[in-house]
């Protein structure tokens, strides 16, 4: 074993260590991946979970494509600040963090059954409209989720940790900069809305769902 090696901790323990410390935005990607990936099996099994779902996003898709651009982008923005702020309110909870967890399963969840429900409905018809209409904007709103909901647990873990030491949970500075980067997530979630409802006014009447 070479001193090298030693010295950049490839050995020590170090590495291992960073990795752990820095995993949180891949756990979370993970949740959000299984989420996608239990969404889309419900959608192939014909049970009354499935006629629920099938009913439940056939109306939001039939309104979705008789709205406006306006009225699509209200509609999205406003899906997406409610996981937003639950990151941000979960943020200055002691107890937030296993929560926190959830909100990206949930976001995948969704994701996973409008695709799968459209897939068996339509195949690759059905495939061609969230790939034109969803996806780009739920692609760019999932790295912001991940990144928010990543920043909302380290915040709240934090604050749990100071407690147990008896110092005050939430420190100005920090969280001046907590809020400013969910301020910046905001932005780009409203970004994430413009996309889906100019995506969905562009190409969903190219398809017949």
């Amino acid at each position: 074993m070479s001193k090298s090696k030693l010295s950049y901790g490839v050995y020590n323990g170090k590495a291992l260590k960073e990795f752990l410390e820095n995993s949180g935005i891949l756990f979370l990607t993970v949740f959000f991946s299984i989420g996608i990936l239990v969404g889309s099996l419900v959608c192939k099994t014909d049970s009354s979970v499935y006629s629920d779902i099938q009913h439940i996003i056939g109306d939001y898709l039939e309104i979705r494509n008789e709205q406006g651009i306006a009225d699509n982008l209200f509609t999205s923005l406003c899906i997406n600040l409610t996981f937003n702020l639950s990151c941000i309110f979960l943020a200055f909870s002691l107890i937030g963090y296993p929560f926190l967890l959830w909100i990206p399963f949930i976001r995948g969840l969704g994701i996973g059954m409008l695709s799968g429900l459209l897939y068996s409905l339509y195949r690759f018809t059905g495939l061609g409209y969230c790939v034109l209409t969803v996806y780009p904007a739920a692609a760019v709103y999932a790295i912001v989720l991940i990144l928010s909901c990543n920043d909302s647990c380290i915040y709240s873990k934090n604050a749990y940790a100071k407690a147990l030491r008896g110092r005050g949970q939430f420190e100005r500075d920090e969280t001046k900069i907590f809020l400013t980067r969910q301020f910046i997530y905001i932005l780009v979630c409203a970004v994430s809305s413009v996309i889906d409802a100019f995506s969905n006014a562009l190409f969903s009447g190219l398809f017949e769902i």
